[in-house]
């Protein structure tokens, strides 16, 4: 076919110059990508794969991946397997005909426990003190320890003391950091009676002669014996006693049980008066020369004056 001149000259036209029409073609540059990235599971272990999603914007059409252990990817979501512990930064570089961007996270990969793991454990009992030790095989990292009466532990090798001597369901699961992989294992474990250790404490009452005692002893003792140092004593496991004269007075108790015995002794000090006294010294800041009257209300027989 034969192109005419006159048309192979508007072709021309059309396609440099856009026949006279002051406009031409100008291509758009890209915006440069904004590198983001997640990963599953958030905390691996040696061994266990690790899967890696981009979610960057800007329309990225590259990507390049540093695992931190000196692997590197090209892929859009890689997969990527790390065989020792530690922390690793992992860097993904998005980009675009525009530019690049990256970004980086810390990756925290922790020892696996091998799939033969046996949860285990051995105590030695003290009267109702217990000493466990973690022989578990496959070096779990986490240790999770129920001792049967409501308290628990997450160290590896602890130590209990019972309040209360029995027989207690003691339970060990071993598991590593990710949580991914346990195992359990379950003991009776029987404690003894111990003997006591003597505790107490005491309160006054409003007459500050009366005095109300408290056994806090530990070790379950069954005996009680109170000696409250003016010639009274008490079995009771918590009594009250109340001085007839002020001083001072060493308690104390004695606590036993088939185990032994152990005692305890503090030093109280009783004065009738102290209280009102200070009740009636008014308040201020005084000198020399200064006079008060001092009047006992509650014994009207007793009246105290200072001197001029």
């Amino acid at each position: 076919m034969k192109i005419q001149p006159l048309l192979f000259l508007v072709l021309i036209c059309l396609v440099i110059a856009g026949c006279g029409g002051g406009s031409s073609f100008q291509p758009t540059t890209p915006s440069i990508p904004v590198a983001a990235y997640s990963f599953t599971p958030s905390s691996p272990t040696s061994g266990q794969a690790v899967t890696f999603t981009d979610i960057s914007t800007g329309s990225p059409t590259a990507w390049a991946w540093s695992f931190g252990d000196g692997v590197t990817s090209t892929y859009q979501n890689p997969s990527h397997t790390y065989s020792t512990t530690g922390t690793f930064t992992v860097t993904l570089t998005a980009s675009n005909a525009g530019g690049s961007n990256a970004v980086s996270h810390s990756v925290n990969v922790s020892a696996a426990i091998s799939s033969g793991m046996t949860a285990q454990f051995s105590v030695v009992t003290n009267g109702q003190v217990a000493t466990f030790t973690d022989t578990s095989t496959g070096n779990p990292p986490v240790w999770a320890w129920n001792f049967g009466d409501g308290t628990t532990s997450a160290i590896e090798n602890p130590t209990q003391t019972y309040l209360t001597a029995g027989t207690y369901t003691v339970t060990l699961t071993v598991s590593n950091s990710a949580g991914t992989s346990s195992s359990t294992t379950t003991q009776s474990v029987t404690v003894s009676p111990s003997a006591t250790l003597t505790a107490f404490t005491f309160a006054r009452a409003a007459n500050n002669t009366t005095i109300a005692f408290t056994d806090n002893s530990i070790g379950v003792p069954t005996s009680w014996a109170w000696d409250f140092g003016d010639g009274n004593t008490s079995t009771q496991q918590s009594p009250t006693h109340t001085y007839a004269v002020s001083g001072q007075y060493t308690v104390k108790l004695m606590t036993g049980n088939t185990m032994g015995s152990n005692q305890a002794t503090h030093t109280i000090y009783i004065s009738p008066l102290s209280n009102l006294v200070e009740s009636l010294v008014p308040a201020g800041t005084f000198v020399m020369g200064d006079h008060f009257r001092f009047v006992d209300r509650l014994i009207p027989a007793m009246r105290c004056r200072s001197i001029p």
